[in-house]
């Protein structure tokens, strides 16, 4: 039997208990985080699209709603 590479977050049952467990490893990961390009890190780590990535980053903390908002608005444009 192959081992499977699915995180254990991404098997939860309902989309609030995969959004908890989220949410919760990404207040563990952010003060690690070093680069430059915080949502494509996040995005790539926890495999969610780019409103998913901002919300819940806003959620932690890491950007505020002006900066969310902008963000939200920049990949509006380049990937409509």
């Amino acid at each position: 039997m192959k081992n499977s590479t699915t995180p254990k977050w991404a098997k939860q049952k309902n989309k609030a208990a995969r959004h908890a467990a989220r949410i919760r490893m990404a207040r563990q990961w952010l003060p690690s985080y070093t680069g430059t390009r915080l949502v494509r890190a996040y995005r790539e780590k926890f495999k969610v699209d780019v409103p998913t990535a901002l919300n819940d980053l806003e959620e932690i903390g890491a950007l505020t709603p002006e900066q969310a908002l902008n963000l939200t608005h920049n990949y509006n444009i380049y990937f409509r």
